[in-house]
C-alpha cells in the first residue's frame, strides 16, 4: 500500500483499494480510541470521556458502512 493517495489518473481499482485501507485503518483506530476513552471514563468516573469513547463506536459504524459500499 503506498504511503500517499493514488494519481489522480490511476485506475479505478487502485482508488478503491487505497479507500478500502483508509476505511480500515480508520475502524482499528477508533476501535482502540473507544476502548481506551471508555476504559479511562469508567475508572476515572468522567461521563464527558466515557461519551467520547462511546462516540468512536458511531464513527466505527461509519467506516464499516464505508467498507460494506466499496465492495
Amino acid at each position: 500500500m503506498p504511503l500517499h493517495a493514488p494519481h489522480p489518473d490511476a485506475s479505478r481499482t487502485l482508488w478503491l483499494r487505497h479507500a478500502r485501507a483508509l476505511a480500515l485503518v480508520t475502524v482499528a483506530y477508533n476501535l482502540v480510541e473507544g476502548l481506551v476513552a471508555m476504559g479511562f471514563g469508567l475508572s476515572d468516573d468522567a461521563l464527558a470521556l466515557f461519551g467520547f469513547g462511546a462516540d468512536s463506536f458511531i464513527e466505527v459504524g461509519s467506516a464499516l458502512l464505508v467498507l460494506w459500499r466499496l465492495q
